[in-house]
């Protein structure tokens, strides 16, 4: 696998990788992961909140052609919002707990295997929670809040460390030069192969999230207990998936996490920089290399010992932080993409609906993803690579902040429509004349599902790409748990704005979310567009290289300098003696 040389590089075409069968199994784990959660958890705000329907069948279920909705707990709107949300939060903060034992303890395929079990436990648990003796008994509040809690774990362990495990199983990550069959040289490209892979991550995740159509139909036609027995069926293929290709799989053992030598070398650079982040050459006063250098010109006559980093794990750390840094952007574009509380399904109910659920239009958000990423990876990014045009990760996030952005204006402009043709005008939430919804069809809700997907398949897929490709090898899972933990700071942030969501205001709910992704995605244009230009991944050959080609020291050869220079100091100080 010769890497491809200079030249090859600007005139060569880049291609594909062909994906492992193995990643492919492990994205049919990923569908039944995620379709035993989604499947879920869309039950779970009827089970907490509406009471046992009378006239039902004890499992939950209402009567046969009645219009109350299934309930079990009857514990109110407040209390199951309450739990909801606090579900969600819990989903993606235990994944930083998770990501740690991971790299730094179990290694990600144990730990992944560890989640799967108590996930499995945690959903059996919860099935128990709704059969009719246990709710009948009072037990069913305690039995279910304790399944949430296993299942949070469960999800802790498995998010944030399946991303780089399957990325692991494709193990050329360097370009090199291949030869076809029709006798053209090509470059294949990691970074184009890894674009694929996480994009079918996706796929296969909206894939399973298409579960909770049925579970919907089995809380209201059979009871609570199917609607969890489905998705722990799913769930409970996962371990017996897992041991069954175990042995076969690429698994990285542990290596102790990097964590505390990242924290040692931010320190470092923040003190010999003092405090001084604005510095181009910040992170170049942490290197051992410039530190060595620095000493020797000091005639201490004191031997210090060599830190015990290298000058990569400076660079990767820089290129950490930067991607970091790109985080932060995120929470306002998973505002507009999550929706602040209920407001998409609150506007459905103020429309039209000819017996469709006011909610089931979410239908469109995995059904896009899944017909629109091998579309995308599969004819659009190869024509676009053809046509020499490339299309660049920043560019990337940015159209996915834009399409979230036009989302938002386009339900903003529906949510106008809505009041204008309601019969209760600006208050059409909860209106109570007849016919009490507007005329317009609760299917125009469906081209804003539409953009919010394809925009999670530009921007969210992407900055997982980069989550992988710009972490510390032993730091991978967790970096992925901080791009989640983004989720759960948006989730804190509509929880804090939800009271004021409200009629006759839902307009300007749109228009602020919109308004301000819009806005911070020039400032993300301008503030990341080297990133575009810089190395994908660092090589372990190639990436010490300067601009003219003259190649820096390895860190082995570093350290070996460093010893001789200690080791010529000390003999120099005994002389002097």
């Amino acid at each position: 696998y010769p890497a491809p040389t200079k030249d090859e590089q600007k005139y060569l075409r880049r291609v594909i990788g062909s994906i492992p069968w193995m990643a492919w199994m492990l994205l049919v784990g990923v569908f039944l992961e995620r379709g035993g959660y989604y499947g879920a958890v869309v039950a779970y705000n009827n089970f907490m909140q509406f009471p046992m329907p009378e006239g039902g069948n004890g499992a939950g279920a209402p009567p046969r052609g009645s219009e109350k909705a299934a309930g079990a707990l009857g514990k109110g709107l407040n209390f199951a919002t309450c739990f909801v949300t606090l579900n969600r939060i819990m989903s993606y903060t235990t994944p930083i707990f998770g990501a740690w034992l991971a790299d730094a303890r179990l290694g990600r395929m144990p730990s992944i295997f560890i989640g799967i079990c108590i996930g499995a436990v945690g959903h059996l648990v919860q099935t128990v929670s709704a059969l009719p003796p246990v709710l009948g008994s009072g037990w069913g509040l305690s039995v279910f809040l304790s399944s949430l809690v296993l299942i949070a774990v469960g999800d802790g362990m498995f998010k944030p460390c399946i991303i780089p495990t399957l990325i692991d199983q494709y193990p050329r990550q360097r370009a090199y030069v291949e030869v076809l069959a029709s006798g053209e040289r090509v470059i294949v490209d990691p970074e184009m192969t890894i674009q694929r892979i996480v994009v079918f991550f996706y796929a296969f995740t909206n894939l399973g999230a298409l579960l909770p159509g049925a579970t919907s139909w089995a809380e209201k036609y059979v009871g609570f207990w199917l609607a969890f027995l489905i998705p722990a069926t799913f769930y409970a293929v996962l371990p017996v998936l897992l041991a069954a290709v175990w042995k076969r799989a690429v698994r990285r053992k542990p290596k102790g996490s990097e964590l505390v030598d990242v924290w040692h070398i931010v320190a470092t650079a923040l003190r010999r920089n003092r405090f001084r982040v604005w510095r181009p050459d910040f992170w170049d006063a942490a290197k051992p290399s410039a530190m060595v250098m620095g000493e020797t010109t000091r005639d201490s006559g004191r031997r210090r010992p060599s830190p015990p980093w290298t000058d990569r794990l400076v660079r990767e750390t820089a290129r950490m932080f930067g991607m970091c840094t790109m985080f932060a952007f995120f929470p306002a574009y998973l505002l507009n993409i999550n929706g602040i509380g209920a407001i998409m399904t609150s506007m459905g109910a103020a429309m039209t609906k000819r017996a469709v659920p006011n909610d089931n239009l979410m239908v469109f958000n995995p059904i896009t993803c899944v017909i629109a990423a091998p579309l995308l990876t599969h004819v659009l990014y190869p024509a676009l690579n053809r046509a020499g045009l490339r299309f660049g990760r920043v560019h990337r996030v940015a159209f996915g902040f834009y399409l979230a952005a036009a989302a938002s204006a386009a339900a903003a402009f529906l949510q106008w429509q809505v009041y204008e043709t309601s019969p209760c005008g600006y208050h059409a939430s909860d209106c109570g004349r007849d016919p009490g919804v507007s005329p317009i069809s609760i299917w125009a809700q469906a081209p804003v599902y539409v953009l919010y997907a394809l925009s999670e398949l530009f921007a969210w897929s992407t900055a997982t790409e980069l989550a992988y490709a710009r972490a510390p090898p032993n730091m991978r899972a967790v970096v992925l748990a901080i791009l989640l933990l983004n989720h759960a700071v948006a989730g804190i942030v509509s929880e804090m704005v939800s009271p004021a969501v409200k009629d006759p205001y839902l307009i300007w709910v749109w228009v602020g979310c919109g308004g301000a992704l819009f806005a911070q995605t020039g400032i993300f244009l301008w503030k990341f567009r080297w990133m575009n230009e810089d190395a994908f991944m660092l090589d372990d050959q190639h990436d010490d290289e300067k601009e003219g080609g003259t190649a820096l020291p390895s860190d082995q050869s570093m350290r070996a300098a460093v010893t001789r220079v200690e080791e010529t100091r000390d003999e120099n100080s005994r002389k002097g003696q």
